[in-house]
């Protein structure tokens, strides 16, 4: 058999193919492919995700849906016919190129603080991605190491961050991280399921909860395996939101059942984080500590540089819980330097959002206020202002301690920051 790549522009006109030679690895396929159009394809200082999808038909349509390494490894081992994948890029915002993602699998997490009401002492905990469309990436950059002070955190993410072109008036775009990335699979394009996200990245979690229900069954029907477990990933999620308990450790169990079965291995450990984080919000501290460290260590076996990320800041967000804020500090700035080295701004807006709490509860004010800045901006940034759960709660966090949100502070701030880059 042959292995044929195609690849469209996003600005459109024809469709670009090529013959690469036949692998079992999924990366060598796509440095095959992305070498051969080098000079045709966006810098790779624009592309922040590189998938390979295949064709399907739903509904009576034809689509194209990414696939995951376990998924590829199938289609090359028991396709005897010739097969076509084709290669789709996650784009940075930019002049002349558009994101050709699919929406990103980043969870987006409930207030630290309950701002709403007067009780500003309340830690209801940051929530994290289970970044179902993660790639790992092996970045031969090593980031630099500086001591572990509030201070050297948050100007060690100055230097790697640059000012967005699209804060004040972001283009509505659908992006991926996830995470994800961030992604060794993709979510098929199943409306369902991405109503269910819309839904879900705007706090309206009831909804969301009826969609991914409705898109898991619609896969359980079509047989469609890997997408149930992603909804049935995102359903005990949102599940966890809502506080129902039983049903999110139900549904997280199933989805790691299913990927277990398709040996998915970087899935089954989003599964566990998130259960982990189910142990987390019931209070039993040490049980999920112990798991995140062990999910940590298995991420590394598998070599998925940005699960440990993940990790990272889920440690240091619950070290922030149990007030063991040296222990926090330390994890966080490990997320936010591999989230930067990785190009991975959800992990490094989530990392540095906490970081502001953590600074905040140690009466840090004015760094607290640089690091929700910035979180505020990323958010906008990766989320081309569909994340207004996230944004709203890092605003009201900003008023909290007496910032009033305007576009002439965001522009100053930006102005500090690009600055400060350049010295």
């Amino acid at each position: 058999m042959s292995l044929t790549i195609s690849y469209e522009p996003p600005e459109g006109g024809k469709v670009w193919y090529v013959d690469v030679a036949l692998s079992e690895s999924y990366e060598d396929v796509l440095n095959a492919a992305c070498t051969l159009w080098r000079n045709r394809l966006p810098s790779d200082d624009c592309i922040i995700g590189r998938y390979l999808a295949r064709q399907i038909k739903r509904h009576g349509e034809t689509e194209w849906a990414r696939i995951s390494e376990a998924r590829f490894l199938q289609l090359v081992q028991d396709t005897p016919e010739d097969l076509e994948l084709r290669l789709e890029l996650d784009i940075q915002t930019g002049r002349h190129y558009r994101d050709t993602s699919t929406p990103s699998s980043l969870e987006m997490p409930p207030p630290l603080l309950n701002i709403d009401g007067n009780n500003y002492g309340v830690h209801s905990c940051l929530d994290d991605s289970s970044s179902a469309t993660e790639i790992a990436t092996n970045n031969t950059h090593a980031p630099s190491h500086t001591p572990l002070t509030p201070t050297s955190l948050i100007g060690n993410s100055i230097r790697h961050y640059q000012a967005p072109s699209i804060v004040d008036s972001p283009t509505h775009q659908n992006t991926s991280n996830y995470p994800p990335s961030s992604a060794t699979t993709a979510t098929i394009r199943n409306a369902t399921y991405e109503d269910g996200l819309n839904a879900f990245f705007a706090g309206r979690f009831s909804d969301a909860r009826a969609h991914f229900q409705l898109a898991a069954d619609e896969c359980h029907d079509t047989g469609d395996a890997f997408q149930e477990a992603e909804c049935l990933l995102r359903l005990g999620m949102t599940c966890r939101h809502l506080k129902d308990y039983p049903n999110a450790i139900s549904h997280l169990s199933s989805a790691r059942k299913i990927y277990e079965s398709l040996d998915c291995r970087r899935e089954q450990l989003q599964c566990g984080r998130n259960l982990a984080r189910v142990s987390e919000d019931q209070n039993n501290y040490q049980e999920a500590l112990r798991t995140y460290q062990e999910i940590k260590a298995s991420a590394r076996v598998v070599g998925s540089q940005t699960e440990e990320a993940w990790c990272d800041y889920s440690l240091g967000r619950l070290y922030n819980r149990m007030r063991q804020f040296d222990d926090a500090l330390q994890h966080l700035s490990q997320a936010i330097r591999a989230s930067q080295a990785l190009k991975n701004q959800e992990i490094e807006a989530y990392a540095t959002e906490e970081s502001g709490h953590s600074a905040e509860r140690q009466q840090r004010r004015e760094l607290a206020i640089q690091c929700y800045e910035r979180a505020l901006a990323m958010f906008k940034t990766r989320g081309r202002g569909r994340w207004t759960d996230s944004e709203n709660r890092v605003k009201k966090r900003l008023e909290h301690l007496g910032v009033k949100q305007s576009r002439s502070r965001i522009g100053s701030f930006f102005g500090r920051r690009q600055s400060t880059s350049a010295t």
